[in-house]
């Protein structure tokens, strides 16, 4: 696919990001050139942006999946027998197999769980909350060039349909 002015507009591009694009990237770029270069520049959440405003629900869902797996043992590491964020999982995994409204409410109720479960970490942390928030972060960038690559696969296996 590929990136223009006029697409970053439509789909509303905060004004950092549309200029980084004017300043580094040709009119018409490849999605695939404009996300490297977007990962050479450690630009990470606008490169998450661009992926998910290529891909369709479905595959923004597997990709939520998939980032959300890849952090999870941060969570249960630091905070035991909350499984809130796991139930979100399995609800978003659920609407996949059975995208219905039934599904779809579901995983919403449960990913608004997983959001409470670990804002009350993060405030039980107390003195420790910066150090736990630091180990997750790097735990974190660890795994962003798997999530942007998994990304990268739905958008072709997408575009391929």
């Amino acid at each position: 696919m590929n990136i223009t002015k006029e697409w970053l507009k439509e789909k509303g591009a905060c004004t950092s990001g549309y200029e980084w694009f004017v300043r580094n990237c040709d009119d018409g770029e490849n999605h695939e050139t404009v996300i490297k270069k977007l990962i050479d520049c450690n630009e990470y959440s606008d490169s998450i942006w661009l992926i998910t405003n290529i891909l369709d629900k479905t595959n923004n869902v597997k990709l939520a999946i998939y980032s959300a797996e890849s952090v999870l043992h941060i969570f249960e590491e630091h905070v035991k027998n909350d499984d809130r964020p796991r139930k979100a999982i399995e609800a978003a995994k659920e609407y996949l197999s059975n995208p219905n409204n039934a599904a779809a409410d579901a995983a919403y109720t449960a990913s608004d769980a997983a959001d409470a479960a670990a804002r009350a970490a993060d405030a039980a942390a107390g003195a420790t909350r910066a150090t736990a928030r630091a180990a997750a972060y790097a735990a974190a960038a660890g795994s962003k060039n798997e999530v942007i690559d998994y990304g990268l696969k739905l958008i072709k296996d997408c575009l391929e349909e």
